[in-house]
């Protein structure tokens, strides 16, 4: 899946109550993660974005089973976005699994092709 990243906002936006955001960058690469407040030792969501080339990589973006269906997902993929657009990028690029395609696609994202991996 790709987006334009102009179009997406250029600061992480605030955890919602009871969720506190840990942000760790190396060089063109940034590490997203919610945790519940008080308990660094739960990480309720994350991701990571890495730009390369003029394009921003989202990659392993998941959100525990605990904490589905509570926005936190879409949280991590605005805050990996604006933390993107801190380096020369102009597309986003992903590859979905078929559960994240829906949330994707309503943060802007759009579907490129189908891709099948296979795990030994």
């Amino acid at each position: 899946m790709v987006t334009e990243l102009a179009v997406h906002d250029v600061e992480v936006p605030l955890p919602i109550d009871g969720f506190v955001f840990q942000i760790e960058r190396d060089g063109t690469h940034a590490y997203v993660s919610l945790h519940p407040e008080g308990n660094q030792e739960v990480v309720a969501a994350s991701g990571h974005v890495s730009a390369v080339n003029g394009v921003a990589i989202f990659d392993r973006i998941i959100t525990g089973a605990d904490f589905r269906r509570l926005g936190l997902g879409t949280l991590i993929m605005r805050a990996l976005a604006s933390l993107a657009q801190e380096h020369d990028v102009d597309e986003g690029l992903l590859i979905a699994s078929v559960d994240g395609q829906q949330l994707y696609a309503s943060l802007g994202w759009t579907s490129l092709g189908k891709v099948v991996m296979f795990k030994a």
